[in-house]
């Protein structure tokens, strides 16, 4: 019978793991734009920056457009202003057509009062009459047009703001020739040519996020519930990959994927690694966090 004297120590439970290096984050750049394409700056495999260049749409029709909305712009801001003046105008002289109907009125009233007594003749009455019925119906008018030319001017204001919304549509739709990066990354696919006519339905680059690049492990079953642990508790788990690389775990899978056992654990490079290509299969040492009593 032999004995070995075992040594309880603090200690990281270990074990291997295959995974594989996808992205969480992949763009299917698309343009709702139907032109012709212009120019391809990009190819599969390249890294790009955010705002890099990558596709050129034939933009002569949207200047075009540009430069008719900036026209139509114009002309309703004219005829904005025009009717402003003519608001203006007709409330200054209001005053003059009120007062005019009113000296008329009152001319009116006195010879009426002067043919009662048989101090003027009829036909200048009605010749006071007449210049007093034109005094009033102008008078009228007047106050007519004053109360319409406010419904008129908010006509125009809202024609001038559509203009200027139609020219905003006109600028965003220029900007759409002109297709760049949404973030840092690699470019997965290009299914763009110059010559060739953009299809709405058809993505004309895929891209993927550099900040989005993680490892895809499949864990044990027996690991699931530590893993869940760990990341409730805030604590670490750390990975080492086949070039020494250092991955950490960031979350685990939502459900069990059919024909899996466990949770898939998705673990992340350090900031600054530099990133293999997406696809590549990492033989992953998982170092879970450490426990007291354990014997190796």
């Amino acid at each position: 019978m032999s004995t070995t004297v075992i040594h309880p120590q603090t200690l990281r439970p270990t074990f291997s793991a295959f995974g594989k290096l996808e992205s969480n984050r992949v763009a299917r750049l698309r343009s709702d734009l139907a032109a012709e394409i212009d120019a391809v700056y990009v190819q599969e495999g390249d890294w790009v920056e955010t705002g890099a260049p990558l596709v050129h749409l034939d933009d002569r029709e949207a200047k075009l457009r540009i430069l008719e909305q900036a026209a139509e712009l114009e002309q309703q801001q004219t005829n904005l202003k025009s009717m402003q003046s003519e608001l203006a105008l007709a409330k200054e002289t209001e005053a003059l057509f009120k007062s005019r109907h009113e000296v008329a009125q009152s001319k009116l009233r006195r010879h009426q009062d002067l043919i009662a007594r048989s101090l003027t003749s009829t036909s200048l009455l009605d010749e006071v009459t007449s210049l007093a019925n034109q005094a009033s119906i102008e008078y009228r008018n007047q106050v007519r047009v004053l109360a319409d030319l406010p419904n008129h001017l908010s006509a125009s204001e809202a024609n001038a703001v559509r203009a200027q919304a139609l020219l905003d549509r006109a600028q965003l739709n220029l900007d759409k020739t002109n297709i760049t990066a949404p973030f840092a990354g690699s470019i997965l696919a290009v299914h763009a040519a110059p010559g060739d006519y953009n299809s709405l339905s058809t993505p004309l680059i895929e891209i993927a996020a550099l900040e989005g690049f993680e490892v895809r492990v499949q864990t044990p079953d027996a690991f699931t519930d530590t893993f869940m642990q760990v990341i409730r508790n805030g604590q670490t788990v750390t990975a080492t990959a086949d070039a020494n690389a250092e991955l950490q775990l960031q979350r685990l899978a939502g459900q069990v994927k059919p024909g899996q056992t466990g949770l898939d654990a998705f673990f992340a490079f350090a900031p600054g690694a530099e990133m293999p290509p997406l696809g590549k299969v990492f033989n992953l040492k998982i170092a879970l966090t450490a426990k007291e009593h354990l014997v190796a």
